[in-house]
């Protein structure tokens, strides 16, 4: 039996295997560096068809190995087929699709993430029979990217390794609307050809140490004795003098739904502008402690800020997380 040894926590078309083993620890000073552990698995596991239900997890981020990974596709109603093609995903979550005959690519994107049960509304539409139906599950999928086989062309996926493999599963279709349903799709990562991402991942969050920044509102920044660590498996660790803290991040599908309120005031004021739903792309919970929320997006700078509120939802302040220290040698990047 051959095997390859990598980590990934996964809810997909098949089983949930569990959190990854990745932990940030600080040493010497502000630079974090990554320790992992791996997991062997059997490398040649058939590329079956995942049939089964999708399983939930509680708060389980979607991780994507950045690698190589063989392209399979199938017309409604058929098997999968290879195709002569590489999907190559990068440490920035970048998709590409690259000919094997001439090395020619077509656009790349990164993935929409819009969570469970939202699949409809991103042009995913669930089909009526067969494996066809249950791969385009409006429970089942987690992320739709555009335009990797053609232009203008919709799949819509999810993170899975059903039967010991690698995979993203999901569904194609010739539009963006998802009314011309192509059929299945499969990616399957090459083995040997996953990515170490020496410089951390680059995509939705960037792991590593980041400085803490808090303000009632109306009131101006100051720093907190904390620090926050984002890990390569998608938790936030909030450490004070303390019990740490930890949470995970989930995207934001709709602001107000949420808890992530829009503050009133003119812009310029920091709690109106850093309020806003153009601006907040996640929301953790229980960081500072048990109970509260904080709404965040990317700060110019490449930390994050948002608003933060306490247990209930009554609106507090803001806060600023600023990168000291990125973590490496990611395995595995989150995409919530």
């Amino acid at each position: 039996m051959k095997t390859v040894a990598y980590s990934l926590a996964v809810v997909g078309l098949g089983i949930y295997s569990g959190r990854p083993d990745h932990q940030v620890t600080l040493s010497g000073g502000d630079e974090p560096t990554v320790t992992s552990t791996t997991t062997t698995v059997d490398a040649d596991a058939a590329d079956a068809d995942a049939t089964a239900a999708p399983v939930e997890s509680a708060k389980a981020p979607q991780l994507i190995v950045p690698g190589n990974y063989s392209v399979n596709y199938a017309p409604a109603g058929k098997d999968l087929a290879p195709r002569e093609t590489t999907l190559v995903v990068g440490c920035d979550l970048t998709f590409k699709q690259v000919s094997d005959k001439d090395g020619t690519s077509g656009e790349s994107d990164s993935p929409h993430f819009f969570g469970k049960g939202k699949s409809v509304d991103n042009g995913c539409k669930e089909q009526k029979d067969g494996n066809d139906k249950v791969w385009s599950g409006k429970d089942g999928l987690r992320f739709y990217v555009d335009s990797l086989d053609a232009k203008e062309k919709r799949e819509c996926l999810v993170v899975n390794n059903d039967k010991g493999g690698n995979h993203l599963d999901g569904v194609h279709y010739e539009d963006l609307a998802g009314d011309k349903y192509y059929g299945r799709v499969r990616y399957t990562l090459k083995k040997g050809k996953n990515a170490t991402c020496d410089d951390g991942c680059t995509g939705f969050v960037t792991p590593g140490t980041y400085k803490i920044e808090y303000a009632k509102k109306g009131e101006k920044l100051g720093k907190r004795d904390a620090t926050l660590t984002v890990a390569c498996d998608g938790s936030w660790t909030h450490k004070s003098k303390g019990k740490p803290n930890v949470g995970v991040a989930t995207r934001i599908t709709n602001h107000t739904e949420d808890g992530c309120t829009a503050q009133a005031g003119k812009k310029g004021n920091v709690d109106h502008d850093w309020s806003q739903p153009e601006g907040l792309k996640f929301y953790v919970d229980n960081l500072d402690a048990p109970g509260k929320r904080e709404c965040l997006g990317r700060a110019a700078d490449g930390g994050y800020t948002g608003t933060h509120y306490l247990e209930g939802g009554e609106y507090w302040g803001t806060v600023k997380y600023t990168l000291v220290g990125k973590a490496t040698k990611c395995e595995s990047c989150p995409i919530y």
